[in-house]
């Protein structure tokens, strides 16, 4: 995965995250990669239980983040 693709109302609101699967996918192979090198610790497992939340659904993440909030607005009526 290279880029988020967002989907953007015609405000500029965030709308939807367009590519939410290839994300996904992309945390799964990075799981997989990290599989050999894992031990049983809880912080693993919480870590690994995080990502799956995270980027099952990312859309709140992005959109509720502080710079996303900051620089967004400014940068998209600016263009």
């Amino acid at each position: 995965m290279e880029h988020l693709i967002i989907e953007l109302f015609p405000t500029g609101a965030m709308k939807s995250l367009v590519n939410q699967d290839e994300i996904n996918k992309a945390w799964d192979n990075l799981k997989e990669e990290l599989n050999p090198e894992m031990g049983n610790t809880l912080e693993e497992k919480n870590m690994i239980e995080g990502g799956d939340k995270d980027f099952s659904d990312t859309f709140p993440l992005i959109k509720n983040n502080i710079l996303y909030t900051l620089f967004h607005n400014d940068f998209f009526m600016s263009i």
